[in-house]
């Protein structure tokens, strides 16, 4: 086999990553050598050549496998479209371990609509709100609200700054809020009403006072934190629309939901809580509202469930129809 020759195969057998190849490029040029006029520069550099392909198809083949597994999935699609490919053979279980509490996540397949599930939709898929009826006495580690915030700092926003913030209430903190709630009722009752504006006479209002203050050690009692979500209606130099503030602030908490909710165990509901009292000069005091125009939009109430012993069925229906949504071409 001539040099030239030698390494021409020998290049075909690198571009199509073929070690089969290479070794058999490789024997031919022994072989070649025992009738053959190369120098010894031509046999050195033939055996760099070799080498040196070895090595590229090796690391190459390992990229290949370390290749995310969405990039498998598309290119077994572009490959066959047959319907017998099952995406859970192509991702593998990863365990995330934050707080002392563990989740596997998969992919999985809808099969109604017959897609894959990614990751990214299987957790949405899974966030949903557990009640206080749900609650068990168990903290939960501050390590996981602190992924929550972390999640909540991704949601999109316009300006430089993000228009919300956050104020996480702990035990007495939480304490704190609800009889704050309570003073401003026993304050404007006559005027604001009760829960969330219910009016009526004073011995109706004390009923409901009564039970308000019961649920601060039994209702609310098991609860590990409340979240205080608040957007800042101008949080940079520039002023943008109130909605658009607002509407970053309902993404950000919805992130933190769904962290919420990759922890098993973790109940988390979003609460709009008493609106009088929410809206008031007294909660904006209490929280560090810094300007008049800011709101506060509820509290993300957070809190440790039995998944097993969870009585509420998930009655959500989410099919094509439900994202009404209107193709145009």
């Amino acid at each position: 086999m001539a040099f030239q020759e030698a390494v021409m195969a020998f290049q075909e057998a690198v571009v199509a990553m073929n070690p089969v190849g290479i070794a058999l490029t490789l024997v031919g040029a022994l072989v070649g050598l025992l009738g053959s006029t190369l120098s010894f520069v031509e046999v050195l550099a033939l055996r760099f050549l070799v080498v040196g392909g070895i090595a590229y198809c090796v690391k190459e083949r390992r990229a290949i496998v370390l290749q995310p597994i969405s990039e498998h999935t598309n290119k077994s699609k572009s490959k066959s479209k047959s319907k017998s490919e099952d995406p859970e053979a192509e991702c593998e279980k990863k365990e995330h371990e934050q707080g002392g509490l563990i989740k596997h996540c998969h992919h999985t397949v809808d099969e109604e609509n017959d897609c894959p599930v990614t990751p990214v939709l299987d957790a949405i898929r899974n966030r949903r709100s557990v009640f206080p009826k749900q609650y068990i006495d168990r903290e939960i580690p501050s390590a996981v609200v602190q992924s929550m915030l972390d999640a909540a700092a991704w949601a999109p926003y316009h300006g430089p700054r993000p228009p919300w913030r956050f104020v996480v209430l702990g035990k007495q903190a939480m304490v704190e809020m609800q009889q704050l709630t309570l003073k401003f009722y026993d304050k404007n009752w006559a005027q604001t009403g009760w829960a969330n504006g219910k009016k009526g006479t004073a011995e109706e209002y004390l009923r409901w006072r009564e039970m308000t203050e019961q649920e601060i050690t039994g209702r609310w009692g098991p609860c590990s934190y409340m979240i205080a979500n608040v957007m800042r209606r101008q949080a940079g130099s520039k002023r943008l629309p109130e909605w658009e503030e607002a509407a970053a602030t309902a993404c950000a908490v919805h992130n933190m939901h769904i962290q919420a909710c990759s922890f098993p165990g973790v109940a988390c509901y979003w609460s709009s809580w008493h609106d009088a009292a929410r809206d008031s000069a007294e909660m904006a005091s209490f929280l560090g509202l810094e300007d008049k125009e800011d709101k506060v939009l509820g509290f993300l109430v957070i809190a440790a469930y039995a998944p097993d012993l969870l009585t509420d069925k998930d009655r959500r229906v989410r099919g094509r129809s439900h994202t009404m949504a209107e193709w145009r071409v």
